[in-house]
């Protein structure tokens, strides 16, 4: 609860741990640990360990979590096979069961089922009789998710899958935590993100990016909260998401999802684009810094503010405008919820006015006002920052903030729009609506919480066009679950699906 002394300050490089953690190597010198055992009898043994390679060779599982993967011809097929994991009275014989389900499923077969299990859930026999009883209630339905890990569906894959990437907001201090301890792919975006910011200060004690996002622990709330603003500096939060996001983007590859489009929120345009291969890695990673470095130029030379409003875009302007406040909608978020840009003396009146309303908003924690007229001055400033990187031609359709539609092939008219949506309103409800209409049936959140799937879920719901989709995000409890769980809940969910 409470360190001893001389590791409660930070005079020292040490520091008590309550957390794994992700140990980043240095190009400087190798990486090394010393253990000590005390045995009561005396002897004490003491071993100093060096990595033997710089690179993490493999994931590290532990075997916690597992999916049982079942295909038919008909549900009454399903029910069958799956009436014969009864039988298992062993955690051991479950796994052992449930890799063999998986290496044997069939995609495109015409029902498919997947569950995921965890070894400190309930008894394998009383999961697999709720099981059973779910999909006998459910096995009619095309597609359907249980809230207990279960996932059906049947017939022709919906639609296309597509990638959504957040933006400034969704991080967090240890956002990922556990997939940068666990796969060499996080571990890797992190290194290489640290790599290319080597010559940044980022912090006066001069700490790397990833220092920042999973700082040691602290039982200071003082501390805590130092930590937490750190991270909301946008010279540190957009380069920290793009490292975060691509390591997820990564692992997400590797298990074979594969989107067929792609979007993101503010920031995670950029995010969108580099998953279109518009440009590599480290000028991924280069760009995300140089964006930050100017959206935070623009904080400093502008005294601004922004405000999350849970109302429809039309009660809002017409607020505005009985009020003739210099305030801009810059977030078309969903039908009801927008945010407002402007200077932060008209932030603190609109929000006083809203009070006596009744109306729920939220101050952001930003100083300028972005998607707005106020940071304009950005937008030569990061065209200038694009001019000196090579990009290409998008390979899947990328969807702009701006204007609600795919990008460009040409690579000044892909620059101009990337620059131009620093200063002008994030279009996302007519995004999302864009990409549904060209047949978007799942929404995979790619990075840090869930805040882009409860905007669609809210979209989709209130839209016109009567179309279901399905929405899942690979951090939906944003660290509160292991990551195992989160990402075998986000791959379960995707096979019943259909074929990509």
């Amino acid at each position: 609860d409470e360190p001893a002394q001389p590791l409660a300050d930070d005079s020292t490089p040490f520091y008590l741990n309550t957390q794994k953690r992700p140990w980043l190597p240095r190009p400087d010198h190798p990486r090394r640990a010393a253990v000590s055992a005390f045995g009561f009898g005396g002897s004490n043994f003491h071993c100093v360990l060096e990595e033997a390679q710089p690179d993490k060779p493999q994931s590290d599982w532990d075997g916690s979590v597992q999916i049982i993967a079942l295909d038919g011809d008909s549900p009454e097929t399903i029910l069958a096979a799956l009436s014969k994991w009864k039988d298992l009275d062993s955690w051991d014989q479950l796994t052992i069961r449930a890799a063999e389900s998986r290496q044997r499923f069939d995609a495109s077969a015409p029902c498919r089922l997947t569950i995921v299990v965890t070894r400190d859930g309930e008894p394998v026999p009383r999961m697999i009789e709720s099981a059973l009883a779910w999909l006998q209630r459910e096995s009619s339905s095309n597609f359907a998710a249980s809230p207990a890990g279960c996932f059906w569906g049947r017939g022709p894959t919906p639609g296309r899958l597509a990638w959504l990437f957040p933006g400034q907001g969704s991080q967090y201090v240890g956002m990922l935590r556990d997939w940068a301890c666990q796969f060499p792919d996080m571990l890797d975006a992190l290194a290489a993100a640290d790599s290319r910011g080597a010559s940044e200060r980022w912090t006066a004690a001069g700490d790397r990016l990833s220092d920042l996002i999973f700082p040691p622990p602290t039982f200071s709330q003082a501390k805590r909260q130092q930590q937490e603003s750190a991270l909301r500096d946008t010279r540190i939060a957009q380069p920290a998401l793009a490292a975060v996001s691509l390591g997820a983007l990564r692992v997400l590859r590797s298990f074979g999802v594969v989107g067929e489009m792609a979007a993101g929120h503010s920031f995670g345009e950029l995010t969108a684009l580099y998953s279109a291969g518009c440009f590599g890695d480290t000028e991924f990673l280069d760009l995300a810094r140089m964006r930050g470095r100017i959206m935070a130029e623009c904080q400093r030379e502008a005294d601004g503010g922004m405000l999350a409003i849970h109302a429809t875009a039309g009660d809002v302007d017409r607020w505005l405008g009985g009020l003739q406040l210099p305030l801009t909608i810059a977030n078309f978020n969903s039908p009801r919820q927008v945010v407002v840009s402007g200077p932060a003396t008209a932030i603190e009146t609109f929000q006083r006015d809203l009070e006596r309303r009744g109306t729920r908003a939220t101050r952001l924690p930003v100083s300028a006002a972005f998607h707005s007229p106020q940071v304009v001055d950005a937008e030569p400033r990061f065209r200038e920052a694009l001019d000196t990187v090579p990009i290409r031609a998008p390979r899947l359709p990328v969807y702009s903030n701006t204007t609600a539609v795919p990008y460009p092939h040409d690579a000044a008219a892909i620059r101009g729009l990337l620059a131009g949506q620093l200063a002008r309103p994030v279009r996302f409800t007519d995004l999302i609506q864009r990409m549904v209409r060209d047949g978007a049936a799942t929404f995979v959140e790619v990075g840090p919480g869930n805040v882009l799937t409860r905007l669609v879920e809210q979209i989709v719901r209130e839209s016109p066009s009567g179309r279901s989709v399905d929405c899942l995000a690979v951090d939906a409890s944003a660290g509160r679950r292991s990551c195992s769980a989160d990402l075998a809940l986000a791959l379960a969910r995707l096979p019943p699906r259909g074929p990509a």
